[in-house]
């Protein structure tokens, strides 16, 4: 099957809750499910042909999305990872450490990625925020009573990545990559202010690069498998989440039960076409591991085609062997850096408020200048009279065009008044005046003009 890669940046923050209640608490999922790109394909299911092929079968598969960062692709925490309790800094595998796991005080690493960095795992947290909420109420104009709700969600400005398995059987393949470029909605409230991401096309090579992940042979003989996405099993046609040889799709080998981490979790996946909750599901979450003992190498490479159901919505990849579970990797904790883009304002209220801002800032900024030149000049500014500065006040006021000439031609005509006490007037600050006259605005001489005879 060939895989056409894609990355995904949050344009505005996502989400998607864990669990589908609507009452209590609900936190948001730490990764996008392959159902969600399915269903922005399924969104344009008149305009292909192979429906049944491309919506109902694995031969097109949608895997989950997960974090893309500084150029590589994150790891969910597997759940065989463990650090002493007070101390996070130093992680062990479990099934590695048996000593450790026996005599000390540990605690199971749960939450979090990692990205591998150079024999170096790089933990992380993602980013996730919480808005409160209120029901709007139309027809009283007002908050609804009673009716305040709240959704965490993942943060804006971070960066995704997942492929599409295409067989190459399938003919619409062009239609497909079409139908998942560009800006699309995501998760809860996409009609409000959450779910708005941009997909774009990856290079094949590069999303090779990202993907690619060092595994090899275990020493003891035990084949550990991760589990890199949900695992959905079947028994007998019914949903379970016990692992076993034979729903592993195995013809070989057992599982050795004292080396595995399992969680699980149900949920109802919810259909926006058909408005309605589908069936619960029972899965095998991601970041759990499984350990098996004798398998043939023919049902290992069968693994790599995906375990129980659902696989077209990503469900079942598995990774066998990979470094991480085979050596006890030195490992540090940082924080990822997101650069938030400047977006261009759009409602009337925030360019209203932002014009206001501005123009307060601007009235600051001329207010602090007035001050200081009247601090500055007090002595020569302080022996013309209250009716000059009014006199210019009103050429400030009916002079919008002239204003500069008129007040040149004023002060002038005062200077060389053959009135000895008007002359004096402006004698010694008639070079700081018109100094100003040439630099300074209309709106610097208004408060000048006001405020100077205020300051004696």
């Amino acid at each position: 099957m060939e895989r056409v890669y894609f990355e995904v940046e949050f344009l505005e923050n996502v989400v998607l809750n864990k669990s589908n209640n609507t009452e209590g608490f609900s936190n948001t999922l730490d990764f996008v499910s392959g159902s969600v790109f399915l269903g922005i394909v399924a969104r344009e299911y008149e305009r292909f042909s192979e429906t049944f092929e491309i919506f109902h079968t694995p031969k097109v598969r949608f895997s989950q999305a997960v974090p893309y960062v500084e150029g590589k692709r994150a790891f969910r925490v597997p759940f065989s990872f463990y650090h002493s309790k007070g101390d996070a800094s130093k992680v062990f595998n479990a099934h590695l450490n048996p000593e450790k796991m026996q005599y000390g005080q540990v605690k199971q690493k749960r939450e979090g990625y990692f990205v591998l960095q150079d024999e170096l795992l790089c933990f992380f947290e993602l980013g996730n925020e919480y808005h409160q909420k209120s029901a709007y109420d139309s027809q009283k104009r007002k908050s609804e009573d009673s009716k305040m709700f709240g959704y965490y969600s993942l943060e804006r400005d971070s960066q995704w990545v997942f492929y599409v398995e295409i067989d190459g059987s399938i003919r619409e393949k062009d239609k497909i990559i079409e139908a998942l470029e560009g800006i699309k909605y995501l998760g809860r409230s996409k009609n409000a202010q959450y779910g708005k991401v941009k997909i774009k096309r990856m290079e094949s090579a590069k999303g090779e690069n990202v993907f690619r992940i060092s595994q090899e042979d275990s020493k003891n003989g035990v084949v550990y498998l991760y589990a890199d996405s949900e695992i959905a099993l079947f028994e007998n046609g019914e949903s379970t989440l016990i692992p076993s040889i034979e729903n592993l799709g195995l013809s070989s080998g057992k599982i050795k039960w004292e080396e595995c981490q399992i969680r699980t979790r149900s949920f109802k996946p919810f259909n926006s076409k058909r408005r309605r909750w589908d069936h619960s599901r029972n899965v095998i979450t991601q970041g759990s591991v499984i350990a098996l003992e004798n398998v043939s190498k023919s049902d290992l490479e069968s693994l790599k085609n995906g375990i129980g159901g659902y696989l077209n919505e990503g469900y079942g990849k598995v990774l066998v062997n990979p470094i991480f579970l085979l050596r006890d990797i030195k490992s540090k904790t940082f924080e990822v850096k997101r650069e938030q883009a400047a977006r261009e304002v759009k409602t009337e209220l925030i360019e209203f408020l932002l014009k206001a801002r501005k123009q307060k800032e601007q009235e600051d900024e001329i207010g602090n200048q007035v001050s200081d030149f009247i601090e500055s000049h007090k002595e020569k500014l302080k022996s013309i009279s209250n009716s000059q500065w009014g006199n210019i006040r009103m050429i400030l006021e009916f002079s919008k065009e002239e204003w500069q000439e008129k007040i040149k031609e004023y002060i002038y005509r005062d200077y060389k008044s053959k009135d000895k006490r008007i002359k004096k007037q402006y004698e010694d600050c008639e070079r700081e005046l018109i100094g100003k006259l040439e630099k300074e605005n209309l709106e610097f001489w208004k408060l000048l003009a006001i405020q100077a005879p205020k300051a004696f």
